[in-house]
């Protein structure tokens, strides 16, 4: 997540990029891979430095290959970027501790949902007679009989031609 001064200081770089572009047209390639380059340095306030850098680096062949292109020493340049570069996401790699996934204290780990998800829920393992139900909960048994009870009701109603009360 960036900060303001971040993206103060990157919007300054980029003013003087564009302004010092019309003074040096044939520098173009080397001014664009360089401010690619300079991008990275905010991997101090990056979650994945060692990504933000590596993105960085697979950026310097947009550019890089005009660079190398006008000889022996664009071709330096552009293997001392790579080389700097590099070395800066190894000491990222070696001295900053992976991101935490659930930094909440309360947040459950992956294998906890991932069991949540197998175990059967508790709505669906219907109890059988009374166990497990409050002291006014009707059983299962008087269910089916109060089931059975409306059902000869409306039996009998039809037998005497009469339709069943409403309200």
């Amino acid at each position: 997540m960036r900060r303001a001064g971040q993206d103060a200081a990157l919007g300054a770089f980029d003013a003087l990029k564009d302004a010092t572009l019309g003074d040096f047209p044939d520098l173009k390639p080397h001014l664009f891979m360089i401010a690619g380059a300079l991008s990275c340095m905010g991997w101090v306030t990056s979650s994945t430095p060692a990504g933000l850098i590596s993105d960085s680096l697979n950026a310097i062949p947009t550019y890089g290959c005009a660079v190398a292109a006008e000889g022996a020493r664009g071709l330096g340049l552009v293997e001392a970027l790579k080389a700097l570069l590099k070395a800066l996401r190894d000491y990222c790699q070696a001295r900053t501790a992976p991101a935490p996934r659930n930094t909440h204290p309360l947040a459950p780990s992956a294998a906890a949902l991932c069991s949540e998800a197998r175990r059967p829920r508790a709505a669906a393992r219907r109890p059988t007679g009374r166990a497990g139900r409050g002291a006014g909960a009707p059983s299962a048994r008087a269910g089916v009989e109060a089931g059975r009870a409306r059902r000869r009701a409306a039996r009998r109603r039809q037998r005497r031609g009469q339709r069943r009360p409403r309200g």
